[in-house]
C-alpha cells in the first residue's frame, strides 16, 4: 500500500508531499570551507557543550550542533559571525529553529552576556 494515500499503485502518487528544496545561495553558505571554520570555532568557543543544556545545569557533549541565532533567510551577511552561532544539542537546535528558545537568551549564551565587538 502507498504511504501517502493507503491505496495500491504503481509509479508516482500524486499524494506524495513535494520536498522543499532549500535556496541554492544558502545551501553554498553552508556547505563551504569558510563556514567549517566558522562552525569549528563555535565549537572551541562553547568547548563542544550544548549552552542551553550547561545553563540548566547539564553537560552535553553528544550529537551537538552549530546554530545560526539568526537564520541564513533573514540575514545572509551573518553567515559566518561567530557572534551569530552557538552549539546546540539536536533537542535544543530544534527547539531554537521553532522559536521556542528566545534570539536574546541564545545571543547572552553564545556571548557569555558580553557585547562582542563590533555589535
Amino acid at each position: 500500500a502507498c504511504p501517502y494515500c493507503g491505496r495500491i499503485h504503481s509509479g508516482v502518487c500524486g499524494q506524495r508531499p513535494k520536498r522543499v528544496k532549500e535556496s541554492t545561495e544558502i545551501t553554498r553558505l553552508r556547505t563551504c570551507r569558510r563556514w567549517e571554520e566558522t562552525r569549528k570555532a563555535i565549537y572551541e568557543r562553547d568547548h563542544y557543550m550544548c549552552r542551553v543544556c550547561l545553563e540548566q545545569g547539564r553537560i552535553t557533549t553528544g550529537k551537538i550542533e552549530a546554530h545560526h541565532i539568526v537564520p541564513l533567510v533573514e540575514d545572509k551577511d551573518l553567515a559566518y559571525d561567530i557572534y551569530n552561532g552557538i552549539t546546540l544539542c539536536v533537542k535544543h537546535h530544534k527547539a531554537a529553529d521553532r522559536g521556542e528558545i528566545d534570539r536574546g537568551k541564545l545571543r547572552e549564551l553564545a556571548t557569555g552576556g558580553r557585547i562582542p565587538p563590533g555589535v
